[in-house]
């Protein structure tokens, strides 16, 4: 009789700590703002009221390499494309995709771990653009898995569903989880 109990006591434990789990899940929001669709004009990022620098003048993404770190540059590239049929996310741009390119370069004494680090495109005013996923080609935020070898670099490529007509305008932001140095927040655009 007393296993009876015990056995029913567990069952509902269980179930308790089911419903706590879920409710947390459920009430999870993360950090990164959603992708939004950047055709709606009207359309705009939840963090464009940030309070960080507004006058911090963003970085070029062409010609040069910005120090993200004590002795760790990235440099990025951003050209226009079309995804293939396999890709996911760039139907609202009818396959047009802004492919992105960063090196980063590592002339520190140890690895970079890149991991969770997150690279976003906006159009400048505040709309965010889809990240597009294809397979092994672009995967998102799941491209920084390998780090960067100390004395060495390490070439990421992401895409994202812009418009052939707007990949001029593009902006990155690259935020990285931990500080190596010169800040966690880097915000990259075309000259």
């Amino acid at each position: 009789m007393i296993s009876i109990i015990v056995i029913i006591a567990t069952i509902i434990g269980l179930g308790m700590i089911g419903s706590a789990v879920n409710e947390g899940i459920q009430s999870y929001s993360p950090t990164a703002p959603a992708p939004m669709d950047p055709s709606d004009p009207g359309l705009e990022s939840p963090d464009s009221g940030s309070t960080d620098d507004s006058s911090a003048e963003a970085a070029p993404v062409e010609g040069g390499e910005v120090e993200i770190g004590t002795d760790v540059t990235a440099a990025i590239s951003v050209t226009s494309d079309t995804a293939s049929d396999t890709a996911i996310g760039a139907e609202s741009t009818n396959g047009e995709i802004a492919v992105v390119t960063m090196t980063v370069k590592n002339n520190s004494s140890s690895d970079v771990d890149m991991g969770l680090t997150l690279l976003s495109a906006t159009n400048g005013s505040g709309a965010t653009y889809q990240e597009v996923f294809d397979g092994s080609q672009y995967q998102g935020i799941l491209g920084f898995d390998e780090p960067v070898p100390a004395g060495g670099e390490q070439t990421y490529e992401f895409a994202y569903a812009v418009p052939a007509a707007e990949v001029d305008g593009v902006e990155l932001t690259l935020s990285l989880i931990e500080d190596l140095g010169a800040g966690t927040e880097f915000t990259f655009k075309k000259a």
